[in-house]
């Protein structure tokens, strides 16, 4: 009897010793008895009675939660990469347990969707210039919605905003512009200031006629102090007009001369060349070249054009692509060499409004290129090689002669820019990744086989190891090489369907009524074999 009480007083004493927990003081626990809270307990020493208790642990310090770059649109149309920090702490663990599943996880989420939300309606000089005012909008925000989570949140910090790198330099052109002006404001001032008190002594010593000759000592004084071999006095003119009037013969006074009047034969010569690259771009457009130059204002250079017999519609255009046209950054070494670009791009000005070009080279690209849309944008439109067998016979026949160079390209892009009334800026640009690919995957496979075909025959034994390697790297690199000749067959289709947008061989016409799949491939073939 005696063991079975001893028993049952250390059963006793274990249950109770295994309810014991110790809390921090940082901690609180999130009390549950048999599934319904009762509230929270700590810090220190608690009970937790087994098997009908159980118990949450709670952080009451503050958490900082980093969060990620965040693709951001702004209130102007402008494309940024924001990301932030948020600190935190939990106000009432009860909230923070019962009313949400996660609560980090929670605000994390919500300081995310905000951040988009609130930077999406703010411009980027407003969130350049008042980042503590953004801030502020983004912890109200936020603390209001995780009020009922009981989460409190403290701060919420902007830390870094990813601009694009073509307004990162359209912003350091505008710092430089403001720094010019500045500066030019400024020493208009110092000129100004610099006039008003020469008037001024100008004035003082205009009153008084000894003044001037009192200056002028003065002057020669300055100029025998500083121990030079030579003093120059200054003789008034006035003193030799009686001279010089007698000694110089009398001559009938003549016309003005005439300006020669030009015939419609005859080119005045441009004797500036700040405008000769301009100049020379208007003429070549007349023609069909193509160089750009720069050095004069748009008036100055129309006037020149004049000049020379240049239409000033030519001149617009000329001076609009020296405006838009960009620098190409080229790589340079042996793999770019080896490889070739990824991209290929070309770009012209081109008479006409935006509308009436995007849809004149909507319809080339579709009927005339063998390519289909493959998405519409508000600024841009892009294609892909049209698929079916219509589309590959047609490309592997022919047309006419044409060898549809750009459906050789994955995608193709178009940019139409409205640039002032009756021209716009066309861009097209080619990616030639998957064709690039296939070239090198040829290449390292031809290099990997020489370099173990090399290593057999050298295991072996005997000169002839060298032999794969002579013949298959030069052949690998070959492979790789191929890329020349395509990327100047789409590059010149490029250029050529540019050359027509411009001459305006392409015009904006309604597309035939469609035909039925193999009506179109008869008439196909028919024109590949010249059948009438």
């Amino acid at each position: 009897m005696g063991e079975l009480v001893l028993a049952g007083i250390g059963v006793v004493v274990l249950y109770l010793f295994s309810g014991l927990r110790v809390l921090r003081e940082y901690e609180r626990g999130v009390y549950f008895l048999l599934g319904r809270s009762w509230g929270a307990r700590g810090p220190g020493l608690i009970f937790l009675p087994p098997v009908v208790a159980s118990m949450q642990k709670v952080s009451l310090r503050v958490m900082a939660i980093d969060v990620p770059p965040q693709d951001v649109i702004t209130r102007d149309n402008i494309s940024i990469k924001v990301n932030a920090v948020l600190y935190m702490r939990v106000r009432d663990p009860v909230k923070a347990v019962v009313g949400v599943e996660n609560y980090l996880y929670a605000t994390s989420q919500l300081a995310q969707t905000t951040l988009r939300s609130v930077l999406g309606e703010t411009e980027m000089d407003e969130l350049l210039a008042n980042r503590d005012k953004i801030n502020s909008v983004l912890r109200q925000t936020i603390d209001t919605r995780t009020e009922d989570w009981g989460v409190e949140v403290s701060a919420v910090e902007v830390k870094d905003v990813d601009l694009p790198p073509e307004m990162k330099r359209a912003m350091a052109r505008q710092a430089e512009a403001e720094r010019e002006r500045r500066a030019k404001v400024i020493n208009a001032e110092g000129e100004l200031q610099a006039a008003e008190k020469l008037a001024q002594a100008a004035h003082i010593i205009g009153k008084e006629p000894a003044a001037i000759q009192l200056r002028y000592l003065q002057t020669v004084n300055e100029i025998a102090s500083e121990n030079n071999s030579t003093t120059i006095f200054p003789i008034p003119i006035d003193l030799f007009r009686g001279f010089m009037e007698k000694i110089a013969p009398t001559q009938p006074a003549e016309p003005p001369r005439a300006l020669p009047e030009r015939t419609s034969s005859e080119r005045l010569p441009a004797t500036t060349r700040k405008g000769k690259g301009i100049i020379k771009r208007a003429a070549e457009l007349q023609a069909g070249a193509q160089d750009v130059g720069d050095g004069l204002t748009q008036a100055e250079v129309v006037a020149l054009g004049k000049d020379v017999g240049i239409p000033s519609r030519y001149l617009q255009q000329a001076m609009l692509e020296e405006q838009t046209r960009a620098v190409v950054e080229t790589r340079r070494g042996f793999w770019a060499w080896l490889t070739g670009p990824r991209t290929l791009s070309a770009d012209r000005v081109v008479p006409g409004d935006r509308a009436t070009v995007e849809r004149a080279l909507s319809r080339w690209m579709e009927e005339e290129e063998s390519l289909q849309v493959k998405r519409r944008y508000a600024e841009r439109t892009t294609w892909e090689p049209k698929a079916g067998a219509f589309a590959t016979i047609q490309r592997a026949l022919g047309s006419k002669g044409r060898r549809f160079s750009l459906a050789n390209a994955q995608e193709v892009t178009g940019q139409v820019t409205q640039l002032e009334s009756g021209f716009c800026h066309v861009g097209l640009t080619s990616d030639i990744r998957p064709n690039r690919a296939r070239r090198l995957q040829g290449g390292a496979v031809l290099f990997t086989v020489a370099g173990v075909a090399t290593t057999a025959l050298a295991l072996i034994g005997g000169a002839i190891a060298v032999v794969p390697a002579i013949v298959l790297i030069p052949t690998a690199g070959l492979v790789a090489r191929r890329h020349r000749a395509e990327n100047e067959r789409v590059q010149v289709a490029m250029e050529q369907v540019l050359d027509r947008l411009e001459r305006g061989e392409i015009r904006a016409e309604h597309a035939l009524p469609a035909q039925h799949p193999l009506e179109r491939i008869a008439d196909q073939v028919r024109k590949a074999f010249g059948a009438p």
